[in-house]
């Protein structure tokens, strides 16, 4: 609706006010303007355009203004229409109506027109309106037509289902447009109207309200006006006759320079009456009227001129305007109530009013076909449409239309089908996904034809109601938690009614975007200035990764970023030794594990010669306080102890050299054992010595420690000390013994010092011992038996007279014990490995190796990383058993001649290797691989 209206008053018409001018006369016309807004004063500079039809009227100007309070600014003719613009000479209060007055009008010719209008008021336009202006013959005697002729109205009256006495507005959008048909009717109730008309043809000219609000029937946008549309302009409505009346009339089309359409009819020559009693009518039909304007009523305008005997006039129809209600007007089938054979198709009619989408469903509204209700290039008032492709799948089918996606269904057309096929599994297929939360879940979905209404199917055994799913797809998700895969489905399809089935199998596999793949993994130590590792760090990149994937780091979780690149730097010290291996594992749910390995090389770094006239005999790294021993042997049966810090090589420092005049050599292959608080040495070889030792210095006199002189019962000695030094165990050849020193003299280690006390002797048959290991708490003793096949234990607060504990194992030459429990034995050609804090005592894993041969050292790291087992000119680098993780396994062999005795710091960065002539040092890679 315009903010501000219009009305058109002529004070000197009959009757008075009415919005006429008078055919040859001066007139008066008074144009009313009434505020819808929230304006009540106007200022000058603000504008009232107005829009005067060019052909109802002579050129106005400023001698036609009669108020004085306004000015004419201008006054233009654009051929069809006279632009008057005006302006207030002062402040006005719009608060009550304004009237603006023009005097001395002259009409120029008998008709019917619009006058719109505009306006600029505070520098802001504001929208129109328009009000209808007519141009009759000014009244020569008091009869009137109306009192001769009855005008009415109907719309649609050619069918009997809507109502016809309003017009059907299509929505905004004109989603359907509805193509109203407008019927005018005019009767006369006498012998005849007139007895000849004469020379001039009396005629009848109808219009309506135009614009863009409730009170308008359509607008009168031409095909060059912005905003033209042509299904709604009035521009593009039929008018015709009855048409046994088109003999009497004729009808005139609209004048396309005018400013709106007006329909004139006149009589033919051989209708000199207009009216008789034999025909009474006439009737104009109006067609294609298609308004989207808002609901209310507009005006039919008759407005009849040069009838003889009757005043000119005009006559307003009112058109109630609403928006419909969907209806489905007819829905039928020539198959409706019939019995058909299979694959026949089914042919759907119908016929809609005023819908948008209508939709066909069936069994049971799962199956349906989406239509649209109209066409929008041929605008009707029912839309009629059909469907013949539509092929019943079920014994028994009824087929419902709704409009709108609304349940107000009508129907049903009921089909049967005889011999109805037995049930088709088209598609069966299965897919693992993942659901909105991130789990894996299995999609299964089937299509089923040919499968009935009253059916069933059957997915592993478990019953599902089919009702309603003929030829349509059926999806059913099943959580994937503790499935393993492949998975295999059955799925079987039963009609009820006609006792039929089809049975179809499916595998689900677990699909390629699930599985992870490790695309890179790689791993560098660095190293600072002077050549230490001071951290080792790692970089990967990792497809497949979902929200429920694990990444597994050397046995810690790890999550990578939304890409699967991760970084990961671990400090190296004695704190945190380098592991022998890495490990990336990567699992998602349903998937085995997928992991890479990096693993540690060793490469020779440099060789440390021995001192002048010497040879290395052995070497030991004493954890406590990170220093690495090496015992030399010097001409003329004399020793040699260096040592040197182990973040300090090669700053050796040496000891003076002690004479074994008179004294068993020093045995080629001997081991060093160095005390757990430093202070003393002992050198096991053929014969035990034991020497003490402080600040690099030995005692006043060396020790040789025997049961009784120049006796062999130490040969092949080894020794082990509890960690608080309050016993230390020795082996012979044939027994093992222990030793409680007198720790208030231990400082001052002397013979006498070193008999037991008390002694005990541990014999088993004929004991051949080879090696010996501590716990790392000082509880348990390990003793490996050559001779008896077997590894011996026993608690150190309970000596046992015999021993009666053992692992059997043959041919075990070597023991070794870890700080976390871990003890290695090894025999000529296999390493093993046992868990001595397990609940029983068996090899959780082991290492063979392709070569059989004499073995010399056998060494594992602190951390249990690295396993050192060494052989004539090999040294084999193991990896350490850590449970549940990884097994004992080879990381790399190394050829080294004259190997004597292996020793690996406490970071696992280095191992030193002692030969006969000077030792090696083996230094961790800078790359992993």
């Amino acid at each position: 609706m315009s903010s501000i209206s219009l009305s058109i008053q002529n004070p000197g018409t009959t009757p008075a006010d009415a919005p006429y001018l008078y055919l040859g006369q001066a007139n008066t016309l008074n144009l009313v303007f009434t505020s819808n807004m929230g304006v009540s004063t106007l200022n000058p500079g603000d504008k009232f355009t107005l829009i005067l039809p060019a052909n109802l009227l002579a050129a106005p100007s400023a001698e036609n203004l009669n108020s004085p309070d306004w000015q004419l600014i201008s006054a233009q003719s654009n051929g069809s229409s006279y632009l008057v613009e005006l302006s207030p000479q002062a402040s006005l209060s719009f608060k009550t109506p304004l009237t603006i007055s023009f005097q001395n009008l002259q009409a120029s010719v008998i008709g019917m027109g619009d006058v719109s209008t505009r306006y600029l008021i505070g520098g802001r336009p504001v929208s129109g309106s328009s009000a209808k202006l007519s141009v009759i013959n000014p009244p020569s005697q008091p009869k009137n037509l109306p009192d001769a002729i009855r005008f009415g109205v109907l719309f649609n009256d050619e069918q009997d289902i809507i109502s016809n006495e309003q017009l059907a507005l299509s929505p905004a959008a004109l989603q359907p447009p509805i193509a109203n048909r407008i019927h005018v009717n005019f009767t006369f109730n006498g012998d005849y109207l007139v007895e000849n008309w004469g020379p001039t043809a009396p005629q009848f000219t109808i219009s309506f309200s135009y614009g863009e609000d409730a009170h308008a029937l359509t607008n009168a946008l031409q095909a060059s006006s912005p905003g033209y549309n042509a299904l709604t302009s009035a521009w593009n409505i039929g008018c015709a006759l009855e048409s046994d009346e088109n003999s009497q009339w004729t009808v005139q089309s609209p004048n396309a320079g005018a400013s709106s359409p007006n329909w004139v009819i006149r009589p033919s020559l051989n209708n000199p009456s207009l009216f008789t009693q034999q025909q009474p009518e006439l009737d104009v039909y109006f067609s294609h009227v298609i308004s989207n304007l808002p609901e209310g009523s507009a005006t039919l305008y008759v407005q009849w001129n040069n009838i003889p005997g009757y005043n000119d006039g005009v006559t307003a129809l009112w058109i109630p305007k609403s928006l419909p209600k969907p209806m489905v007007i007819a829905f039928g089938s020539p198959q409706d109530g019939q019995t058909i054979k299979p694959d026949t198709p089914v042919t759907l009619n119908w016929q809609a009013f005023a819908a948008d989408t209508l939709t066909i469903t069936w069994d049971e509204g799962v199956q349906q076909r989406q239509l649209s209700a109209f066409n929008p290039a041929q605008p009707q008032f029912f839309y009629a449409g059909s469907l013949d492709n539509i092929v019943p799948d079920s014994p028994n089918t009824s087929y419902f239309l709704y409009l709108n996606n609304k349940k107000d269904q009508v129907g049903p057309i009921e089909v049967r089908v005889s011999d109805f096929p037995a049930p088709t599994i088209a598609q069966f297929s299965g897919a693992l996904q993942l659901d909105a939360n991130g789990d894996l879940e299995i999609e299964l979905q089937w299509l089923v034809e040919n499968l009935g209404n009253d059916a069933n199917f059957y997915l592993n055994g478990e019953r599902l109601d089919a009702a309603g799913y003929n030829g349509i797809l059926y999806t059913k998700t099943i959580p994937a938690v503790g499935l393993s895969f492949p998975q295999y489905f059955t799925l079987r399809a039963v009609d009820n009614v006609n006792q039929t089935s089809s049975t179809q199998k499916n595998t689900v596999e677990i699909p390629n975007w699930l599985i992870p793949q490790i695309n890179t993994f790689a791993g560098t130590i660095q190293r600072n200035a002077a050549g230490g590792a001071i951290s080792v760090d790692f970089s990967f990149q990792i497809d497949h990764l979902i929200k429920r994937s694990i990444c597994d780091f050397n046995g810690q979780a790890y999550t990578p970023d939304q890409q699967g690149n991760g970084r990961l730097s671990f400090p190296i010290n004695a704190e945190n030794p380098l592991k022998s291996t890495y490990t990336l594992s990567v699992t998602n749910p349903a998937c085995a594990p997928v992991s890479k390995t990096l693993k540690v090389q060793f490469e020779q770094a440099e060789r440390i010669q021995s001192p002048a006239n010497s040879r290395l005999v052995a070497l030991t790294i004493h954890q406590e306080s990170q220093t690495l021993f090496a015992l030399f042997a010097g001409e003329s049966d004399d020793i040699i102890l260096g040592t040197c810090p182990l973040n300090q090589p090669p700053n050796w420092q040496f000891s003076e050299h002690f004479s074994l005049a008179g004294k068993p050599p020093l045995k080629l292959f001997s081991n060093l054992v160095v005390s757990p608080d430093g202070t003393q040495v002992f050198i096991n070889g053929e014969t035990l010595y034991a020497i003490s030792y402080t600040g690099n210095t030995f005692g006043t006199s060396l020790y040789r420690i025997s049961k009784a002189e120049n006796s062999n019962v130490f040969d092949n000695l080894c020794t082990v000390f509890k960690p608080d030094m309050s016993m230390v165990f020795i082996s012979g050849y044939y027994q093992l013994d222990y030793f409680k020193p007198d720790v208030s003299t231990y400082q001052a280690l002397g013979q006498n010092n070193w008999a037991p006390v008390p002694a005990k002797n541990i014999a088993y048959n004929y004991l051949d011992v080879e090696a010996l290991a501590i716990t790392p708490d000082g509880k348990r003793v390990f003793v490996a038996d050559h001779a008896n096949s077997k590894i011996w234990y026993f608690d150190t607060d309970n000596i046992p007279a015999t021993f009666a504990q053992g692992i059997a194992q043959a041919g075990i030459k070597a023991l070794a014990m870890t700080k976390n429990g871990w003890l290695y034995a090894a025999n000529s050609d296999t390493v093993y490995a046992l868990d001595t804090a397990a609940e029983n005592y068996t090899f959780a894993s082991s290492f063979a190796l392709s070569e059989f041969n004499l073995i010399f050292n056998l060494t594992a790291s602190v951390d249990n990383s690295f396993v050192l087992f060494s052989r004539i000119n090999n040294l084999h680098i193991l990896t350490g058993v850590r449970t549940g993780y990884s097994t004992l396994a080879l990381l790399q062999s190394i050829n080294i001649s004259d190997l004597l005795n292996v020793a690996i710091v406490p970071d696992n960065t280095q191992i030193y290797v002692a030969r006969l002539m000077a030792f090696e040092v083996l230094r961790a890679a800078e790359n992993l691989v």
